[in-house]
């Protein structure tokens, strides 16, 4: 007999991202934050990307906070 409750499976969304490049001479800075709250995990991270794609510089970091929303203001 299968419990139907241990028989679920997780379906993530297809998600499509669509990056745009900045102009020739430009760069793009992307940063992000995450918080795992089980674990009390947390961090963020940033990423410098040139007109071609290429990673000019980057960081992740731990940082000390207790909420998604705190996570995601620092991650700057």
């Amino acid at each position: 007999m299968v419990n139907a409750e241990q028989n679920k499976v997780n379906k993530k969304e297809n998600i499509v991202e669509i990056r745009t490049v900045p102009e020739e001479g430009w760069l793009n800075i992307n940063s992000d934050g995450a918080f795992d709250q089980k674990e009390g995990n947390e961090g963020s991270g940033l990423i410098i990307r040139d007109h071609y794609g290429f990673v000019i510089d980057g960081f992740g970091r731990e940082v000390l906070a207790n909420s998604t929303i705190i996570i995601e203001a620092l991650a700057f």
